[in-house]
């Protein structure tokens, strides 16, 4: 499923840009069958037990088959020994509880009787939990999966003494955590459950190319394919055509991040030949970047 919502932008760098929120389905990290018993070891450091319920908790609630630790014996836990289970988790909590850094400074303020001196207070507030999480199978040992997982939120606030308004309103501690514990749940569900995320994709307008035009308007109604075809056309006649070689760039980078999102290799050539024409336009080389990482994860259409 491709979505996309493009908002004209300029920047000097590049010419008339738009930008693409482009939504994917991704492919989890492992496929595990729900029928397949899964124990969770208690993790290890502070908080482990509670790390451990909130990853049982989601477990259930995705309908996987879970063994209860608390029936096993102690010996065969500790020794990963559970003939029962197909999977075992376990994992180490590295980091786990809120966080405040507050930074004052000096501004100039402004007001009827003229300028004065006042304070700011930026304060930020951040509830974090991340853990070392390892997939493995009891009867042999082998690890199947081992990553580092992390939920964190935050909130920024920031005080003027010189402004007459009450003070900003801030997340309790408390409520910091939620949202630490359900992004936690959410990013440990992406090793195991299909998962969807957006990602803001530059593309570039090329006045006499109008097949760079159709291009995008089919971006944009979410016909990526058909518009893969037309930058295919466009890559095929602007190397003969006489417009500068940052037009010439666009055209093979807009036909290599089609090719990317649909899980097409090509892209590889396509926005490394962009970058011999316009070795300035950085959004190539990030759009690079992102698109060899996420190559693993793309289905294929």
């Amino acid at each position: 499923m491709l979505k996309f919502l493009l908002v004209p932008t300029f920047l000097f760098a590049y010419g008339c840009t738009t930008t693409a929120h482009i939504e994917r389905k991704l492919i989890p990290d492992m496929n595990i069958n729900k029928k397949e018993p899964i124990v969770v070891k208690e993790f290890s450091g502070e908080n482990g037990k509670e790390v451990s319920a909130i990853i049982e908790n989601a477990l259930l609630e995705k309908g996987y088959s879970l063994i209860d630790r608390e029936n096993l014996l102690e010996g065969a836990i500790a020794n990963n020994k559970i003939p029962a289970a197909a999977y075992v988790v376990s994992g180490k909590i590295e980091e786990f509880g809120p966080d405040r850094n507050v930074k004052v400074d000096s501004v100039i303020c402004s007001k009827n009787e003229g300028e004065f001196q006042a304070t700011r207070t930026r304060e930020t507030r951040t509830g974090t939990i991340s853990a070392q999480i390892r997939f493995s199978v009891p009867k042999t040992s082998k690890i199947l999966l081992s990553k580092k997982i992390e939920g964190r939120v935050s909130h920024t606030s920031e005080d003027l003494s010189c402004e007459n308004i009450g003070p900003s309103i801030k997340p309790t501690t408390k409520e910091l955590m939620e949202g630490a514990r359900a992004a936690f749940r959410s990013e440990f569900l992406k090793l195991i459950e299909p998962y969807f995320e957006s990602f803001e994709v530059e593309l570039f307008k090329v006045s006499d190319v109008p097949e760079m035009k159709k291009g995008n308007e089919l971006m944009q109604n979410q016909r990526l394919k058909e518009a893969l075809q037309l930058y295919e056309q466009a890559v095929h006649k602007i190397e003969k055509m006489d417009v500068s070689d940052a037009d010439k760039g666009h055209v093979f980078y807009s036909y290599g991040v089609a090719l990317g999102y649909l899980g097409d290799e090509r892209f590889k050539e396509n926005i490394a030949k962009a970058m011999t024409y316009n070795t300035r336009a950085y959004a190539y080389e990030r759009e690079m970047r992102r698109l060899i990482e996420l190559q693993p994860k793309i289905q294929k259409y």
